[in-house]
């Protein structure tokens, strides 16, 4: 946003877009666009780059003579308390500092125009950035800990130079707990594999969800889309062109299958039509064909990281590379939400719709559809929080099949708390595949080794688990909607 006026600023200087080649320089921003700012200015305009810390260190631009440095950064760190991460405004460091007034003279003398005094130099700016230990979320860390054979995982990270706070790890290691990867302090057969999988623990339990339950294309695709970014671009000058994209794409099954949706298509594409072809269709579709060409890669990895640790076959010329029993039911959206819903619990948000209106029309009383900003969603740990404007849920007036509840993969606090990637669920799904969020007696515990039995029918990796009383018995038919979503919180599992 700041970006964004200090351009508009510069523009509105008077005969200012005939002085100046203004350009703006952030991790947000496309490839393409990014590498704009490294040709020379147009004849008789002088270059000016509004950029974020991006600059400091990545890039080397070398008709740049001259930095304005403000002294300060947006920096994420985690707030503990909350269980958020945060992107806040603060000082930079010394060191940061530093590295600024070194992108100008790179290859010829350059000056430095510094926006704050010595004395706040010296006495509100730190030395150093805080450790990364210290600012990010630790389960991922936590697991990786674990999976190396580390015992105490505690001990092990306060011995770090700079240790983390003690809260955040004991909030890490019961959210391993809560996810399955953890069982009394020890990684668990669902832990162990995940562990392995170089990727965020969320996607990696979405990937081993994908191969138990058939939907191994669109699990790893999501997981990849997490990885690299949303492949609808993010300009300001297409913004609500881009949502239309994502909307139409989405057909109310949220971000990530809209994303998913997207991606398969152009792979589809990338079959029979010319590269120009393809890249015109991405920007008819408001999406970014170099985005696309990164999931397609993280894509690669992930199935190499899958065949190492032994869920997919090792591949040939005569083979497919991913088998196709282990796509059998890659098409079930309703499938493929419940094993979103199972691999990121308990980031579950609630739907609270307002009271119900009904307006008088010729053909009787018809109830009305709420406005988008009157619905609102709340979680556990944060309250009230909001849906980001860039998600398919943001205007949503309604959500098909009743769904209570919605999954998320990212929360951030900026001027409030915003939710990202959202995927919407039922109110039975929640019951089967987040029981434990929900008051009740007895206690819940997570899945143990898993084992190979036949039931229905169908032989397969499953969770040694029993059914408790409570819980929605599961039909055998698995070309049902409802009995499928069923299916995929059983292997979630109960104990009484």
């Amino acid at each position: 946003m700041e970006i964004s006026r200090c351009l508009e600023a510069i523009r509105f200087l008077p005969s200012g877009s005939s002085r100046f080649h203004a350009l703006p320089l952030h991790a947000s921003l496309a490839p393409t666009e990014q590498r704009r700012v490294f040709p020379p200015a147009p004849k008789g305009l002088r270059k000016v780059i509004a950029a974020t810390n991006v600059a400091e260190t990545s890039i080397t631009i070398e008709d740049v003579v001259c930095v304005i440095d403000t002294g300060k950064v947006k920096e994420t760190f985690f707030d503990v308390a909350n269980n958020v991460v945060k992107l806040q405004e603060m000082w930079a460091s010394r060191a940061a500092a530093k590295q600024r007034r070194g992108r100008a003279g790179r290859v010829r003398a350059g000056q430095c125009y510094k926006l704050y005094t010595k004395a706040t130099e010296n006495r509100r700016m730190p030395e150093r950035p805080e450790p990364e230990l210290k600012r990010v979320p630790l389960e991922q860390t936590c697991l990786s800990a674990k999976g190396m054979g580390i015992k105490d995982v505690r001990a092990f990270l306060a011995a770090a130079i700079s240790p983390p706070n003690t809260v955040a790890v004991e909030g890490a290691l019961a959210l391993l707990e809560k996810m399955g990867a953890v069982v009394d302090d020890e990684l668990s057969p669902l832990g162990r594999h995940m562990s392995m999988i170089p990727v965020d623990l969320r996607c990696s339990k979405l990937m081993v969800y994908g191969v138990l339950f058939g939907c191994l294309n669109p699990a790893i695709t999501i997981a990849s889309i997490l990885t690299a970014r949303s492949p609808f671009t993010p300009r300001m000058d297409t913004r609500e062109e881009s949502k239309k994209s994502r909307v139409q794409f989405s057909k109310n099954q949220g971000d990530l299958l809209a994303d998913c949706r997207a991606w398969e298509q152009w792979s589809e594409m990338r079959k029979y039509v010319s590269h120009k072809e393809l890249r015109t269709w991405c920007q008819d579709n408001s999406l970014d064909s170099q985005v696309m060409f990164d999931i397609a890669s993280n894509r690669s990895q992930y199935i190499d990281s899958l065949r190492d640790i032994g869920f997919l076959p090792f591949g040939s010329r005569s083979q497919p590379l991913i088998p196709t029993e282990l796509n059998r039911n890659e098409d079930n959206d309703i499938l493929v939400r419940s094993l979103i819903a199972g691999a990121f619990t308990p980031q579950i948000a609630r739907i609270q719709m307002p009271e119900q209106k009904f307006a008088s029309s010729s053909s009787g009383t018809l109830a009305v559809d709420p406005e988008a900003r009157t619905i609102k969603y709340f979680t556990n740990d944060s309250g009230r929080v909001f849906v980001h404007p860039s998600s398919t849920v943001f205007e949503a007036q309604s959500f098909p099949g009743n769904a209570g509840f919605m999954t998320f993969f990212g929360k951030m606090a900026t001027s409030k708390i915003f939710l990202r990637d959202c995927t919407r669920k039922s109110p039975l799904l929640f019951s089967l595949v987040a029981l434990h969020l929900i008051p009740r007696s007895g206690e819940y515990i997570l899945p143990s080794s898993p084992r190979r039995e036949s039931r229905s029918g169908h032989d397969g990796p499953w969770y040694n688990n029993r059914r408790v009383d409570s819980t929605p018995r599961v039909g055998e038919d698995w070309h049902s909607g409802e009995e499928i979503e069923g299916y995929a919180g059983y292997c979630v599992g109960w104990h009484d």
